[in-house]
Order: C-alpha cells, then sequence, then structure tokens
C-alpha cells in the first residue's frame, strides 16, 4: 500500500463505509490465520473504503507487538491497493498508569502500525488516567508524516 497525504485519505474515506475488524482467535489462544485470511478476502471484494485494524473490535490494545504486526500484514497483504488500512493506537489500561508511558506507548503503536503499513491511524485517549481530553498535547515533532 502506498503512503497516503492527509488530502489523499480525506477524499478516499469522504463518505465511505470504513469497518472496524475483530480478529478471530482458535482455542488455543492463537490468532486463527485461516479464518482470518477468509474474512479479509470476503472484505477485499465488499464496497468499503477501507478497514480500522487494532480497533476495539480487533482487541488491538490487547494484542501483542507481534500479533499487532500479523493482523496488519494480513490485512495490508489482502486489501485492494485503493482502500484506505488505518490502525488504532493507545495504550492499554494495564500496561501503564503514567501520562508519559501512556504517550509512549502509543507513539511506539504508531511508529509500528506505519512501518508495517497503515495509511491513517485512529487514536484512542488514554481515558483510563481520569486526565481531561483538553490538557492532552501529543508532541507533533514526534511523527512524521
Amino acid at each position: 500500500m502506498k503512503m497516503l497525504s492527509v488530502s489523499d485519505c480525506y477524499r478516499s474515506l469522504h463518505h465511505g463505509l470504513i469497518p472496524a475488524v475483530p480478529v478471530p482467535f482458535g482455542t488455543s489462544g492463537e490468532i486463527a490465520q485461516s479464518a482470518q485470511e477468509q474474512y479479509i478476502a470476503y472484505m477485499a471484494g465488499q464496497p468499503i473504503a477501507g478497514v480500522a485494524v487494532w480497533a476495539h473490535t480487533g482487541r488491538g490494545l490487547l494484542l501483542t507487538e507481534q500479533q499487532r504486526i500479523q493482523v496488519l500484514h494480513s490485512w495490508r497483504d489482502g486489501l485492494p491497493s485503493d482502500k484506505i488500512l488505518i490502525a488504532g493506537v493507545g495504550c492499554n489500561r494495564q500496561s501503564t498508569a503514567i501520562v508519559t508511558d501512556a504517550l509512549d506507548s502509543a507513539l511506539r503503536m504508531a511508529t509500528t502500525a506505519i512501518e508495517s503499513g497503515a495509511q491513517a491511524l485512529l487514536a484512542y485517549p488514554p481515558t483510563h488516567l481520569g486526565i481531561p481530553l483538553t490538557s492532552m498535547h501529543w508532541p507533533s515533532s514526534t511523527i512524521k508524516s
């Protein structure tokens, strides 16, 4: 998948359907890769603008980094090039209770997402920290466009 400018991304997504896709798991607790690939093949033929991986329905904040990369690569490889791949990024409430750690976690996830082929990000605010959203500041210099 190619990198998109913000305006290209907007045009691709405007009035489009972007489902948040689930991650199928087998009884052993591992990602059911065959089921994942079948679902990707099905969704690739649907009239969607793209998909959102690592979203709540896909257990994004609860997956290991290896699982997240596996999921993102599967979707990147299986979606047609005209579909947008969006990745949810944030921090797991069990992993941090410190604001700077939460931001670092989200930025690491964002970097992994972009390096793995995501074209846009869906940011989860660390609401479990009890900080008003108006007081959160993302250091814009840490994410390259």
